[in-house]
């Protein structure tokens, strides 16, 4: 049976962020105008695309039940924008602002005071390690083969990571500096590789 609609709580952060989504899809199938173009931009078919999600997934989202998961609301955006995937860092952020909102609900403090509070940890380097060149290459050679295997984009791995396109280019590019541990986790974890080995390989390359 096909899922129902169910009603949407609009007061909610996932309410008002569902009742976007709809949006987003209603005016691509506007635009589509024929039966067959319009058939294009089904559930199903955005569910059997290039972004890993399901047609579960995707009617959760849209009915407010659950917030979408980066593959999911990529694959939706990559659909139904206007732009195709271009608008995908748009509706990262307003996905963010959503994760924001429904932290603060938790913890029952004021969104502006949680920002307020995180403030970011600078750690400086520490000029008596020695970074490990062959390590770094190592672990370059992992993320490349991988993302190769898989026939997927920086581009795109970007847009699956919630990263930015020019750290994901300067974590695989010959002579840059060595990414983050973060970034590395993020891309391990998007590639389907095992983190551990990855951050191990990480810390023998910063020393």
């Amino acid at each position: 049976m096909p899922n129902r609609r169910r009603t949407i709580d609009r007061s909610h952060p996932l309410g008002g962020f569902a009742e976007q989504l709809c949006e987003l899809r209603d005016n691509a199938t506007a635009r589509a105008g024929g039966s067959q173009a319009a058939r294009e931009l089904s559930i199903d078919k955005v569910a059997t695309g290039t972004w890993e999600t399901s047609r579960t997934a995707i009617y959760a989202a849209l009915n407010g039940t659950r917030l979408a998961s980066m593959n999911t609301l990529c694959a939706m955006v990559s659909a139904w924008h206007p732009r195709g995937e271009k608008g995908i860092p748009e509706w990262q952020k307003l996905r963010r602002d959503v994760e924001e909102q429904l932290a603060a609900m938790r913890s029952r403090i004021p969104v502006n005071v949680v920002e307020a509070e995180v403030t970011p940890v600078v750690r400086q380097p520490d000029p008596a390690r020695v970074p490990d060149a062959e390590a770094l290459e190592q672990l370059r050679i992992l993320l490349a083969t991988a993302l190769a295997e898989i026939r997927m984009t920086k581009t795109q791995l970007a847009a699956r990571t919630g990263l930015g396109r020019t750290t994901v280019h300067e974590a695989f590019a010959t002579g840059r500096p060595v990414p983050s541990a973060a970034t590395v986790a993020a891309i391990g974890r998007a590639l389907r590789l095992p983190i551990d080995r990855l951050l191990e390989l990480h810390r023998q390359a910063v020393g």
